[in-house]
């Protein structure tokens, strides 16, 4: 089933996507997102979210954020920020994974976003990275937006034994990989 097809082979912002082929129910356990995908040279960060909706204002269950250092005054390391936002009551508490930072300014990435029971488990290149413990319903997850400084060449979402594609072009073959 394809959520879109974009027609492009890199694209630097995606707005919301409506996560489509459950019958607006959201996520469901056991659905992967693979996201591949470059970073920008004079990258500070990019975002990947879950959204309720796809407005302006919308709940966010899952925010993953890389930020390269220094990323604002007074933060000089690089991380990765996780977080939910609430429509009602904002950001919560952030969870920052500093120890490792799989992500360079120019490289592509591969990034799989797995739903399980109680926790999105999140792997670059390959490599188990982070589990994110649901602080939302995993059915408020409908829309998929990422955005700042990073280049997308492939989006692929499977519910089991079903795929979607978004845009999709092998990592391998970008013009920044070969």
């Amino acid at each position: 089933m394809i959520i879109q097809n974009l027609n492009i082979p890199f694209i630097t912002q995606i707005s919301p996507v409506y996560l489509v082929g459950n019958e607006g129910k959201g996520l469901t356990v056991g659905t992967v997102i693979t996201i591949l995908g470059r970073v920008l040279p004079n990258a500070n960060r990019f975002d990947i979210n879950l959204c309720k909706d796809g407005g302006a204002g919308s709940a966010k269950p899952f925010h993953f954020n890389p930020r390269f250092a220094p990323y604002y005054e007074g933060i000089y390391e690089n991380a990765v920020v996780l977080n939910t936002k609430s429509t009602d009551e904002g950001w919560g508490d952030e969870e920052r994974k500093t120890d490792s930072f799989p992500f360079l300014k120019g490289e592509c990435f591969k990034i799989e976003i797995r739903c399980e029971n109680d926790h999105f488990s999140v792997s670059v290149d390959g490599k188990p990275f982070i589990d994110y413990k649901y602080r939302s319903p995993l059915k408020d997850c409908n829309f998929l937006e990422i955005a700042k400084q990073v280049e997308i060449s492939s989006i692929e979402v499977k519910e089991q034994d079903k795929m979607s594609n978004l845009a999709h072009a092998p990592l391998c073959e970008c013009v920044w990989c070969i």
